[in-house]
């Protein structure tokens, strides 16, 4: 399959923008503290920093989405199995993670979160919207499961079609090799119940992201006519 330069160019503006949003969304962090239940979701629920916190998430997914496209676009030639292998991977964390994420927007936030806290709501109503937002939470604890083993598997894919590249597809490949370490080591302190782990690859996670991000978008700039 043939890829135009505009293509790649494309891929890389998305790139960029997605490692911006990124940073933004771990400075925004410092605005709130992280919800540790579902009771603190709710609580959170009018607090606008968290809010658009959730809506540069939902768009850093599909931008994210369209630079690891151009990443693999890149390698069809030389690692095309890798590549190929590794985007569907990434799809499978992207698209339950967009349709949570824009049911956490829309319904769990717009709606049930919003009639929970209005004072006219009755009893009935809310232990109703409670169960649904119970439901939510849990159905979401799975989905990031998911997707973390998802992109695990993808980003180790992408280092290695990336390997052996040269110059800054080099670089690319070791920081995919990075988040792969990183997310890793995330998985263990959530599910090995190592807080002290969790807190603090959570916070290096994303700088390692955007830094990726940003080289993507370098080395998709070039395109393929410079490697």
């Amino acid at each position: 399959m043939n890829f135009s330069t505009n293509f790649f160019k494309t891929t890389s503006v998305c790139a960029i923008i997605a490692g911006i949003l990124v940073l933004i969304l771990w400075l925004l962090q410092f605005a709130y503290a992280a919800p540790a239940t579902l009771e603190d979701e709710i609580a959170l629920q009018d607090n606008a920093v968290y809010t658009t916190s959730a809506w540069f998430h939902l768009a850093a997914l599909f931008f994210a989405l369209v630079a690891l496209w151009g990443a693999a676009a890149m390698k069809m030639d030389s690692a095309a199995g890798l590549a190929t292998t590794g985007f569907i991977f990434v799809l499978f964390d992207f698209l339950p993670g967009a349709v949570m994420n824009s049911m956490g927007i829309f319904t769990f936030n717009y709606n049930w979160a919003a009639r929970y806290a209005a004072e006219e709501t009755a009893a009935d109503v809310k232990s109703m919207l409670m169960t649904n937002m119970s439901g939510f939470y849990d159905a979401y604890g799975g989905i990031i499961f998911v997707g973390l083993v998802s992109f695990l598997i993808a980003s180790f894919l992408y280092g290695l079609a990336t390997a052996r590249g040269a110059g800054i597809e080099k670089v690319v490949s070791l920081f995919f090799f990075l988040i792969f370490i990183s997310l890793l080591l995330l998985a263990v302190g959530m599910y090995g119940a190592q807080t002290w782990l969790t807190e603090l690859v959570r916070w290096i996670v994303p700088l390692i992201w955007a830094a990726l991000l940003f080289l993507i978008g370098a080395w998709l700039w070039k395109g393929k006519e410079a490697f």
